[in-house]
């Protein structure tokens, strides 16, 4: 028995750090409350929060607070309510948005991305964000690696849509007083 918990100690410390090596301990995810929105949360567009509910992995999603629910794309519109997470940040000045276009993919685009969960656990996503049928929608992106490339939405009818020109979260990573050394 005491050989086994060593392993056991190491499983569980492992596991933590995948979960939270995803993001940054500047940027961090809080139970979401009904009509209670954190002082902290990042607010993607007026009256937009990035969610996460968890539907085969974590999914990045658009947490609507009025109405306490979050939408997201997983092969089609997706809408649940309760069990969501609200993206939050004590510094989000070093957070912004930027404009890339993966179907001319350059060195960069995805530097200082910000994840935001995982599919199934076979690949990361991250948060995106594009004003798409007269409104704001916040949605998972996919690495311009991957060959489902992109921001995935749904359109006015629940089909998903997979957008290659759109937004993507970025943390500064530069504002921490020293900068990225290149070897």
């Amino acid at each position: 028995m005491s050989t086994v918990f060593p392993y056991l100690i190491l499983i569980v410390i492992i596991s933590l750090n995948w979960n939270i090596g995803a993001i940054s301990p500047d940027i961090f995810w809080r139970d979401y409350v009904q009509n209670d929105i954190p002082c902290d949360a990042i607010e993607a567009a007026p009256g937009r929060y990035i969610g996460q509910a968890y539907y085969n992995g974590f999914m990045v999603a658009t947490l609507y607070p009025f109405s306490n629910s979050a939408t997201f794309d997983f092969g089609g519109k997706k809408a649940v309510v309760g069990n969501l997470k609200i993206l939050c940040s004590h510094q989000p000045d070093k957070l912004y948005w930027e404009k890339v276009n993966f179907s001319a993919p350059h060195d960069g685009q995805m530097t200082d991305a910000v994840k935001g969960g995982n599919q199934a656990n076979q690949f990361d996503l991250y948060i995106g964000k594009i004003f798409h049928d007269g409104e704001w929608k916040i949605g998972k992106v996919v690495e311009i690696t991957n060959a489902v490339k992109g921001l995935w939405i749904w359109d006015k009818v629940g089909k998903e849509i997979q957008l290659l020109d759109f937004q993507i979260l970025k943390f500064n990573m530069s504002t921490f007083g020293c900068g990225r050394r290149v070897f």
